[in-house]
C-alpha cells in the first residue's frame, strides 16, 4: 500500500515537471520568434521618433493644412488615412479630404474594416494644391504606419 502511494506521488510530480517543461519550452519558442520583430520595430520607432514628436506637438489637421497655402510644407503629421491603390488616399476616410501619396508604392493599402475606416500613419506634407476641377488635395510622403 505504501509503495503504491509513493509511485502515485512520483507520477504526479513527474507529470507536473513535464507540464512545466513543455510550457517553458513553448514560451521560449514563442519569445525567440517575437523578440527579433520587437527589436526591429523598436529601431524603426527610434528612427521616426523626432518626426513623431514634431507631429504630436503641431497637431495639424487637414483643414489647417489646406487653408494655409503651403505654410506647413515639410512638416510631419500623424493622420488617420484610408489608402487605396495608385496613391489615392483620404484623411479620416472622408472622400472630400483627398491626399495624394507621392511614394504610394510604399503605403499599405487600408480600405477600412468593420471597426475603422482608416489607420494612423506618419506623413510628411509636400504641398497643398488644387486640381483642374478646383478640388483641394494635399500631397504627402508616406513614412510609417503606426501600430
Amino acid at each position: 500500500m505504501k509503495g503504491k502511494k509513493i509511485i502515485i506521488i512520483g507520477l504526479k510530480i513527474f507529470s507536473i515537471v513535464l507540464v512545466i517543461f513543455i510550457v517553458g519550452y513553448w514560451l521560449n519558442c514563442w519569445f525567440m520568434s517575437v523578440y527579433p520583430s520587437f527589436l526591429s520595430n523598436r529601431e524603426e520607432i527610434g528612427e521616426f521618433s523626432p518626426m513623431i514628436k514634431e507631429a504630436k506637438r503641431l497637431k495639424l489637421n487637414y483643414k489647417q493644412v489646406v487653408s494655409n497655402q503651403n505654410k506647413f510644407k515639410g512638416k510631419h503629421v500623424i493622420w488617420c488615412v484610408q489608402s487605396k491603390e495608385n496613391g489615392e488616399a483620404f484623411y479620416k476616410g472622408d472622400l472630400n479630404k483627398r491626399l495624394f501619396v507621392t511614394n504610394y508604392q510604399w503605403i499599405p493599402v487600408f480600405g477600412g474594416s468593420k471597426h475603422s475606416s482608416c489607420a494612423d500613419m506618419l506623413l510628411k506634407i509636400e504641398q497643398e494644391r488644387k486640381t483642374s476641377l478646383s478640388i483641394k488635395v494635399v500631397d504627402v510622403e508616406f513614412l510609417h504606419k503606426l501600430e
